[in-house]
């Protein structure tokens, strides 16, 4: 984020119309504009009043990007039954989900003396791609399959897929299976709120997909 200042003069009318007041004492008005590094956008300049021998507090929103910048969301922890290591089967149910630590929001603080500005990213979806051209979004965690519990025979009731096919004709005989988990961003402080666009994380596995031959034999 880089901001200037630019010195302000501005009459009653403008004042008002922008909500704001002339501050009693000795001072100065500025016009501060900034520049994020968050895709370059440029924040509107805002009226600020600086007191006599005083540096003026930063807008809220260029203190919001530098507390984005400091977040640090994991990479998702793919769990799955079958697990790592088994083999995926045609035709029966793959239960997927994260770990619920990974479900929970994450804060980070940017701050200079008088202010402070607190930025949120909050879980809201993961993206499954699953390596045979299909996808699914889940709007949570997914539950976790429970052995001796979960009934293997069943689709999970909340995030999961079916193969239909084998991975044989696939690279090395493996789907490429992705979870994207994407954030979103919220930011409070300076008396002010907002919203950035939202960030994902990514991990990916590499799955055999293998279909069980079943034989009849007549006696």
């Amino acid at each position: 984020m880089v901001c200037t200042d630019e010195p302000f003069f501005p009459v009653p009318a403008e004042l008002a119309a922008a909500g704001l007041h002339q501050p009693a004492g000795p001072g100065h008005w500025v016009l501060e504009t900034c520049v994020t590094t968050m895709g370059a956008n440029l924040i509107l300049p805002v009226p600020m009043w600086v007191p006599a021998g005083k540096a003026p507090l930063p807008d809220p929103r260029a203190l919001a990007s530098q507390a984005v910048s400091k977040l640090t969301m994991p990479r998702p922890e793919i769990e799955s039954s079958p697990g790592a290591g088994v083999p995926q089967t045609v035709e029966l149910p793959t239960w997927v989900w994260l770990p619920q630590k990974q479900w929970a929001p994450l804060s980070a603080t940017a701050s200079v003396p008088g202010e402070f500005v607190t930025a949120t990213a909050t879980p809201v979806s993961v993206t499954w791609s699953w390596g045979d051209g299909t996808s699914t979004v889940c709007h949570g965690p997914g539950a976790p399959y429970v052995k001796g519990v979960s009934d293997p025979g069943s689709a999970s009731p909340d995030c999961g897929h079916t193969y239909h096919l084998t991975s044989a004709n696939a690279p090395n005989q493996q789907f490429p299976v992705t979870a994207t988990l994407t954030w979103a961003v919220s930011w409070s402080g300076g008396g002010q709120s907002g919203t950035f666009p939202d960030l994902t994380t990514t991990a990916s596995a590499h799955w055999t997909v293998r279909q069980i031959e079943s034989l009849i034999i007549n006696r």
